[in-house]
């Protein structure tokens, strides 16, 4: 009731939320987590079991979920892309958030979609930024209170502290053009909390 009744009042003042092509944003995340096979990441279910994929496998994985997503096949895509969310790639989390903003195959929530950006934008991601800040400016006070704190949830569960994510900004070489870089550190376990 809380969500349909903000999402009501988010589309009674005429918010437009835009789209925006993230992917172009970051590097791909094969070259993110590149770098060493069979240097597995571990996760852990609310079930206690322990799930792990090597690094070449999330990419794999994410690079998969992007393409489905830009042929816009969001049914398949949102499977592949909210696993990856719940490790904590920052990517995946700023395609499910415009996928809830917009209801792309998802129910649409802004405060579902306005939380996943807020937990991507742990690092520099200036397309994701520009939705997030375009549909939080255009909201009253109480509804930007009860976003704050769903970002504030979603960081505590999908941030890069809790994942085990480390991400810099870095130059290649032969180009002056940075780029932000993340990677889970290789033998790491992290929590993994269903989707919100």
């Amino acid at each position: 009731r809380k969500i349909t009744l903000f999402v009501l009042l988010f589309l009674s003042l005429g918010v437009q939320a835009q789209s925006y092509d993230v992917t172009g944003t970051i590097s791909p995340y094969g070259n993110q987590i590149s770098g060493g096979l069979g240097k597995n990441i571990y996760a852990t279910t609310p079930d206690n079991e322990v799930v792990s994929k090597s690094r070449n496998q999330l990419a794999r994985e994410l690079k998969k979920g992007v393409r489905l997503y830009k042929k816009e096949k969001y049914d398949k895509a949102y499977p592949i892309l909210s696993e990856l969310a719940q490790w904590g790639i920052k990517e995946s989390q700023a395609l499910i958030g415009i996928m809830y903003i917009h209801g792309l195959h998802v129910d649409q929530s802004i405060e579902k979609g306005m939380g996943w950006l807020g937990v991507a934008n742990e690092i520099d991601m200036d397309a994701s930024r520009e939705t997030y800040e375009h549909v939080y400016q255009q909201l009253t006070d109480p509804q930007k209170k009860l976003i704050d704190e769903k970002v504030a949830k979603y960081v505590s569960m999908y941030g890069m502290e809790t994942q085990n994510l480390k991400c810099e900004k870095q130059t290649p070489i032969a180009s002056n053009i940075p780029r932000m870089v993340c990677a889970k550190k290789p033998g790491s376990n992290s929590p993994l909390y269903p989707i919100d």
